[in-house]
């Protein structure tokens, strides 16, 4: 179903917020968005009624059965933002205004006579576009449309937090109550196709969703690296329990910090991703290097802007390196010490205070504040893996279409070459690259061993070591 805008560069220098968006639903999808745009026509019809009749509004704001259960994407995100019937209500305002706009044409003819109905009305598109006033007017009716409760729920919506909702403020007025309501075009896609989106980092919002299809048997660690894993993960699976119980979230406070320490390249953050996808649970990635500023005070507006998205959201956030933003406290000397200690005293309060699950991770425990430390309720340690692991390590990473040359020579290498985990992926990788070169799937050591060479050279271990010139297809061209 496609938006036709033929006044498109007219529209574009009116208001700014118009899009093409070239949407053609599945089957499947297109029952639930009908549903959604009945229960929407059928509220205003409603409404209206109640209005010129001068009739005391009835309380008809209620979820539809088919949107209780989460095998839709309207269910689905009903569920993930742990929204009521108030939510319900700008979602299904928002996707209706998408494409659908004829649904409130009703509401045109009284707007002008009727303010509480809230609303902008294009001249351009010919066409009324809901407000939240408008989903106000749709909760509340025609006598309650400026209820304080409403709008405080509205605004404080984890629709509008995780911008599946936006907001496009009034030229005319910065009251958010006449903010016209637009539904992100990336889960407009999703409620029609059903592709869910990812958060990924822009340059307002440092935070990646980390994502992977790996499960615990595919990835190795040791026993006692399991072992300290465990109480982690049993926050992640019954945290919503404790937290929906009022005597134990009377007592027991909220939220989890967990700390994954170890050398770089020994599986810290794809053990993260792997919990949340055998929990089913987001994993986030926050990057600190857009998160920290050198400007006083902008780091905790920044860290507060992914709390703020994240709070009351059932998920992980994963913070790499975060000994760079919550190291030691140093001995003031100067105003910048004094500020310096500031900011890590309220990031430790403000982490400690999520509700979710955080993880940090850091190649140095000793680097961590003090003060932090107390509040870590886990700690689990990634060492280097050793010999029969980096022999489980090559063998996992290598593809089946390819193959060592032999078991004794792969088994050689684990045994000599003291690499994590990181390394061993890049270097099958780049072998496998250069054996398709030559016209081959088969690793030799010969192809091997010089990358592992470079990477001792990078490192400053064994300097000693020569690397051999690496097998090159001599009917490769060159320019």
């Amino acid at each position: 179903m496609e938006k036709q805008e033929p006044q498109k560069e007219k529209d574009q220098e009116k208001i700014e917020f118009s899009e093409t968006v070239e949407i053609q639903e599945t089957q499947d999808n297109e029952q639930y968005i009908k549903i959604s745009n009945l229960w929407v026509s059928a509220v205003i019809d409603t409404r209206l009624m109640e209005m010129n009749t001068k009739t005391e509004p009835e309380n008809i704001i209620e979820i539809p059965d088919t949107f209780l259960d989460n095998d839709n994407p309207i269910g689905q995100i009903l569920q993930e933002v742990n929204g009521n019937e108030i939510d319900y209500a700008l979602l299904a305002t928002a996707l209706t205004s998408k494409l659908y706009e004829s649904y409130f044409t009703p509401l045109v003819s009284s707007m002008q006579k009727h303010p509480e109905i809230g609303g902008v009305y294009s001249e351009d598109f010919h066409e009324f576009m809901p407000t939240l006033k408008t989903v106000s007017f749709f909760i509340c009716g025609y006598k309650k449309t400026d209820n304080a409760f409403v709008y405080e729920s509205l605004l404080s919506s984890r629709l509008l937090k995780e911008q599946i909702i936006e907001l496009i403020p009034s030229k005319k007025t910065s009251s958010l109550k006449h903010a016209i309501v637009r539904l992100n075009d990336k889960y407009f896609s999703y409620i029609a196709k059903g592709r869910k989106p990812q958060l990924g980092i822009t340059p307002d919002f440092p935070a990646q969703q980390l994502v992977t299809k790996r499960t615990f048997d595919e990835i190795i660690l040791k026993e006692s690296t399991k072992q300290q894993l465990e109480d982690l993960i049993l926050y992640a699976k019954h945290h919503q329990t404790i937290e929906a119980d009022k005597h134990a979230s009377k007592v027991i406070k909220q939220g989890f910090i967990g700390l994954f320490y170890g050398p770089p390249g020994t599986g810290k953050s794809l053990t993260a991703s792997v919990i949340g996808n055998e929990l089913g649970i987001d994993v986030y990635r926050i990057d600190l290097s857009r998160l920290v500023s050198k400007y006083i005070g902008e780091t905790e507006k920044n860290l507060e802007r992914v709390f703020q998205r994240f709070d009351g959201k059932n998920c992980i956030l994963f913070f790499d390196e975060a000994d760079s933003l919550f190291g030691k406290r140093s001995e003031v000397k100067d105003a910048k010490d004094r500020y310096a200690n500031q900011e890590i005293s309220y990031l430790l309060q403000r982490v400690e205070s999520f509700s979710g699950l955080v993880i940090l991770a850091s190649n140095l425990k000793e680097n961590m504040d003090d003060a932090f430390k107390r509040r870590v309720l886990s700690w689990t340690f990634f060492p280097r893996p050793e010999a029969e692991d980096r022999l489980k390590l090559w063998n996992i990473h290598l593809p089946e279409s390819f193959e060592y040359e032999s078991d004794d020579m792969i088994e050689a290498i684990a045994q000599k070459y003291e690499l994590t985990g990181a390394y061993i992926a890049n270097v099958v990788k780049l072998s496998c690259l250069r054996a398709l070169d030559n016209e081959s799937r088969i690793l030799t050591q010969a192809i091997i061993e010089p990358y592992i060479i470079d990477i001792y050279k990078r490192e400053g271990v064994n300097k000693n070591f020569h690397r051999t010139p690496i097998q090159r297809n001599p009917n490769l061209s060159r320019n």
